[in-house]
């Protein structure tokens, strides 16, 4: 017997008292600076989730009418004005105190037992919710924008609670594993950098400059007509794509000086912020406003990211203010730097290198197993596949 459902709008779901949607708080300058719940704006919601780091935060929530932009755990957030609009994520146990900002919305179910919350985060990933996005924030030749009115509008197919804490238990034990495998790579980070301030106090220190240290490659100019989105040639890494690891564009073209990064290797971009990383995504080459590090003293796959933090940190900071920072091959060269012993660098290798390929592995297997989650959930949310074959697919996979 197939699963009933029932097609409801969003507004159709707040009146009988399912669900609120609101949207964020217009924060004045006297209400921030202090040490109260942070204030989340748009551009603190990623492709991979939130990004609490640098948040300003509130100096107190005494206002009602404050208090109910608060976030809470299970929420749907959305962005919803600009390019981004349609941006999702969902609001984590573990997440800070926090008050959502204008361009935000939130959808948060008030009844469990009618509307489980994973569901709905994962229906605003579905395709009857992007396509219904698409006529509504982009029919204009305005700038994209979906309001309250039109969020009321929307059109959600419910099927049965079980079934909805099925589907949500199936997609969110794939959600679950890229959490921990994104932990892995924190800690191993953290780690990482801590084995190295170990080794820079250690006796033995060199003062050497920066190019005698590291071998730094700055990406090529490709031309756009070589582009293409149908993975003909090789990847494209394009400095935004250093957030997400994931290139969106191929190019036929090489160059005589093009230079090809692997994974495992260390990166930074050169314009805005200047933040040294190791990349785990796929072989790709490196396009203009992006330079690859190596070292040239041993050290392992980490040393060119560590020796990176401190001077490229420095000139982040002054330089932030100018119009739009950028990082030129005159700022490294006229850095100096202090270079552990080589036992040092000899134990940093073999204790780091490990971590380097933990941080690797983990990464390669948020990236499937992402792929695996936007492959079945399209299929879940229209009734076209059985939870019990998900969870095999799952299970394998886990």
């Amino acid at each position: 017997m197939p699963e009933l459902t029932t097609s409801v709008t969003l507004g159709g779901l707040m009146d009988r008292g399912y669900v609120a949607v609101g949207d964020g708080h217009r924060a004045k300058l006297e209400e921030l600076g202090g040490t109260g719940p942070y204030f989340l704006r748009a551009g603190n919601l990623g492709d991979s989730g939130f990004d609490w780091l640098g948040l300003e935060r509130f100096r107190a929530i005494g206002d009602e009418r404050l208090r109910r932009k608060i976030g809470q755990p299970g929420d749907t957030v959305i962005t919803t004005k600009g390019n981004s609009t349609g941006r999702v994520g969902i609001v984590p146990k573990d997440a800070p105190s926090f008050v959502y900002s204008p361009h935000l919305s939130y959808w948060r179910s008030l009844d469990h037992g009618q509307i489980d919350p994973r569901y709905l985060y994962y229906w605003s990933r579905s395709p009857e919710f992007r396509a219904q996005l698409r006529a509504m924030a982009h029919g204009t030749d305005m700038a994209p924008y979906l309001s309250l009115a039109d969020q009321a509008r929307l059109t959600i197919t419910l099927p049965s609670i079980d079934r909805q804490q099925a589907i949500a238990e199936v997609l969110g034990a794939l959600d679950d594993k890229i959490i921990v495998d994104s932990d892995i790579r924190s800690s191993s980070s953290t780690l990482i950098s801590a084995l190295y301030d170990e080794a820079a106090m250690a006796d033995g220190l060199t003062e050497m400059k920066l190019g005698e240290v590291l071998d730094v490659t700055f990406g090529a100019a490709f031309s756009s007509s070589h582009f293409n989105e149908r993975r003909l040639g090789l990847p494209l890494i394009r400095i935004r794509d250093l957030k997400t690891e994931t290139p969106q564009i191929w190019t036929t073209q090489r160059l005589p000086r093009d230079r090809v990064v692997q994974s495992g290797d260390t990166v930074a971009g050169m314009d805005g912020e200047f933040r040294p990383m190791i990349w785990a995504g796929d072989s790709g080459l490196l396009n203009q406003r992006v330079f690859y590090a190596t070292s040239r003293i041993g050290g392992g796959a980490a040393l060119a990211r560590e020796i990176l933090r401190g001077p490229l940190a420095e000139i982040e900071g002054y330089k932030t203010g100018t119009t739009v920072a950028h990082l030129n091959k005159g700022d490294l060269d006229a850095v100096a730097v202090k270079v552990p012993s080589r036992i040092a660098l000899g134990r940093f290798e073999s204790l780091t290198d490990p971590l380097v390929w933990r941080m690797v592995g983990a990464a390669r297997e948020s990236t499937a197993l992402a792929l695996l989650r936007d492959t079945l959930l399209p299929y879940l949310m229209a009734g076209k596949l059985r939870v019990k074959d998900a969870e095999r697919v799952v299970g394998n996979a886990t």
